[in-house]
């Protein structure tokens, strides 16, 4: 699929092929003056499945191949640096979830972001 939302200034298109043979970018962010591109997926639910908890030592560490690289211009010249992935944490959502639910504390996710998650998949189901 191809999809292509327009947010005014943000524009934003998701891919996804089962006829790709190599890896693409799983995020690429452009600027005017800057891109942003990482690869990989997020290492936790291969950590799960390893036996590894989320208590554990370099649970959800990416490795370094998977780090982001920013690219810029700087004095005319084209440069790129990467930039090392803080460690994922689902357990927050579900430890948030809890809080939300025994001690009324706010949401991080929000309900009406997740309708509006469903509403786009929905648009896109009927359109193709």
């Amino acid at each position: 699929f191809d999809i292509r939302l327009d947010y005014g200034k943000l524009k934003v298109t998701l891919k996804s092929s089962l006829l790709v043979r190599q890896p693409t970018p799983r995020y690429v962010i452009t600027g005017r003056q800057t891109s942003f591109i990482k690869y990989g997926l997020d290492v936790q639910e291969d950590d799960l499945k390893a036996g590894k908890l989320p208590t554990d030592a370099g649970f959800g560490v990416e490795p370094i191949a998977q780090e982001g690289i920013l690219y810029f211009e700087e004095n005319g010249l084209s440069k790129h640096k990467n930039i090392a992935t803080m460690p994922g944490n689902w357990a927050l959502l579900f430890q948030n979830l809890y809080e939300a639910i025994t001690n009324n504390i706010s949401l991080i996710i929000k309900p009406e972001d997740v309708l509006e998650q469903i509403k786009i998949i929905e648009s896109v189901k009927q359109q193709s």
